[in-house]
């Protein structure tokens, strides 16, 4: 999927997704997605699959969502502006390696919005119940509310975060 616009029709709802990819080796690239619930989602066992170069604006949950997705999930150079209340939701990603580099995340619309969402499952979901095997390196984020903000207790497997810059305000919320 390359340079398309993509535009929702939602006002502050969870209405749509931009481009959701299941399968293998999928990849989206150069698109405008706008007004939908999530930017663009691997999702379902999705593997070996290319999210670049997009321009991902006023979502109303995930910019973007690599949630139950598998191996090889490599996104890099997106822009995540004003998307809420999360950047990047790995809730849970199922088996790594994801690679999450060199992206800028602008503004999570919601005091408690996560730049990163790396959330077990509720009790009862599948049993791929942790995050594991992620590589978050080279990004920039940018809050109103917090530099970071991680709101889950539950565990956490693999994940490394070097080399990122954390931005938020002088007094975080």
């Amino acid at each position: 999927f390359a340079d398309n616009t993509i535009q929702g029709t939602f006002h502050g709802g969870n209405e749509g997704e931009g481009i959701e990819v299941n399968g293998q080796a999928n990849v989206a690239c150069y698109n405008t997605i706008s007004h939908v619930a999530d930017g663009a989602s691997i999702y379902t066992d999705a593997s070996d699959c290319d999210f670049y170069g997009n321009d991902i604006i006023h979502c109303g949950d995930d910019g973007l969502e690599l949630d139950y997705s598998g191996p090889n999930a490599r996104v890099w150079g997106n822009r995540l502006s004003y998307t809420g209340p999360n950047g990047i939701s790995f809730q849970t990603y199922i088996g790594g390696p994801a690679y999450v580099l060199r992206n800028v995340v602008l503004n999570t619309a919601a005091r408690d919005g996560e730049q990163l969402k790396l959330h077990p499952l509720a009790p009862g979901g599948t049993p791929y119940a942790n995050p594991s095997g992620v590589l978050v390196a080279h990004n920039t984020f940018v809050s109103p509310w917090n530099a970071l903000y991680l709101s889950t207790s539950g565990e956490v497997h693999d994940v490394r975060m070097v080399n990122n810059l954390f931005v938020g305000p002088a007094q975080p919320a």
